[in-house]
């Protein structure tokens, strides 16, 4: 039977819903959270437009208007909550569960309107706590931040914050050192110019404000111009020998997938969205059910506690059957990206329904493997366990 380590799934505090449309309520001086979110609809279509359609001219000074706050926050937050709350879930167990004792000092980095704080603060609860320096270049995203973390204190009781205003376009460097941990959640993208030479000089200064065995989080958007970027960012860290990558890659070689113009490295995560957001999206028609993005961990000085094998593979691919196999292609410690094949016929329906939910980002332990006639794909046994996974 096949083995799933399980990791609880990380999910969108009921208490954070409830405290967006009480400031709806408030703003609109309405009582019932139908009507409110029915005239805030518009909002979340002019800012889902912006976000989606214009994102050179669209993203600019949303955080100044209180309607658009709001439609940030109904919809939006919870999906960036989310985000680093998976990135950070996989990062602190290690596919392992293991838990560390130290009280973690946090840097989260062009926090925004504070989602992935927030997600950085629920985190750092479940380990004991910690302290946290959220810092942005809007005034008005921190004191909305700083509201809502304390209004929300109970979520999070062991757990320090502190905000300031200023640009890190420069880098961590600008606003502290000896940070345990650094997270920078659909950002850089914003504040960072392409180049190669200026995110690289971003990479190695934040980098630079890591302790000893710091880790750096970045989460960004799952379009093929922001995930290839944080692919070339990843391969000049590894080349330059400036940290370890801890995740997606399952090695330090060269990101096998920048041979490929068709191909990039993002997840795609199921989800359940909130009451509030599924009522907003009646009209919007947008797919709700997935989460995307790409992301990257990376350890300033440290190496991995456990080195895995060859045979341990992160999906790039969803998994489908097709007349009696199941197909699927993986990232694979070996450095290379390789395409898989399993025949169903020895497998058991229970196991063939669990294979078929996982999902592009899970990490796989296969058995011995066997190349077929193309020499490109893999024919492999049903996995012996199934190393990290999303799954309740």
């Amino acid at each position: 039977m096949m083995k799933i380590i399980s990791q609880k799934f990380p999910y969108y505090p009921s208490q954070a819903e409830r405290w967006w449309k009480d400031q709806l309520l408030h703003h609109t001086g309405l009582k019932d959270d139908s009507e409110a979110l029915e005239a805030l609809r518009p909002y979340v279509q002019r800012l889902s437009d912006a976000f989606t359609l214009d994102r050179e001219g669209g993203l600019e000074g949303y955080t100044q208007d209180v309607r658009l706050r709001l439609a940030y926050g109904l919809f939006f937050f919870p999906q960036g909550f989310t985000r680093m709350s998976l990135i950070l879930s996989e990062f602190f167990t290690k596919w392992s569960g293991k838990k560390e004792a130290k009280r973690v000092r946090a840097l989260d980095m062009g926090c925004g309107l504070g989602a992935s704080t927030l997600a950085l603060a629920l985190t750092l609860q479940k380990r004991g706590g910690g302290d946290i320096l959220a810092v942005d270049r809007s005034r008005e995203s921190l004191v909305l931040l700083e509201a809502i973390f304390s209004d929300l204190e109970s979520l999070w009781p062991e757990v320090t914050l502190q905000t300031q205003v200023a640009n890190v376009a420069g880098g961590g460097a600008s606003v502290g050192e000896n940070f345990d941990l650094i997270t920078c959640c659909f950002a850089l993208n914003e504040m960072i110019d392409p180049g190669e030479d200026v995110a690289g000089s971003w990479m190695k200064k934040t980098l630079e404000s890591l302790s000893e065995k710091g880790v750096l989080a970045l989460c960004e958007p799952a379009t093929q111009e922001c995930s290839l970027r944080l692919q070339q960012l990843r391969d000049i860290i590894v080349g330059k020998k400036w940290g370890a990558v801890l995740a997606p890659c399952l090695h330090q070689q060269a990101c096998p997938m920048l041979q490929f113009s068709d191909v990039w490295c993002h997840q795609v995560r199921r989800w359940v969205a909130p009451d509030s957001m599924e009522y907003l999206n009646r009209r919007l028609h947008r797919n709700l059910s997935d989460l995307k993005y790409s992301y990257l961990l990376v350890g300033k000085n440290g190496v991995r506690e456990q080195d895995p094998s060859a045979s341990h593979t992160r999906l790039i691919a969803p998994l489908h059957e097709v007349k009696g196999r199941i197909l699927t292609s993986g990232c694979s410690a070996d450095g290379q990206m390789h395409a898989f094949e399993l025949q169903t016929r020895d497998v058991s329906k229970e196991d063939k329904k669990r294979l078929l939910a996982l999902e592009r980002g899970d990490v796989f332990e296969w058995g011995e493997a066997r190349r077929l006639g193309d020499g490109k794909t893999f024919r492999v046994p049903l996995p012996a366990r199934v190393l990290f996974s999303c799954k309740r």
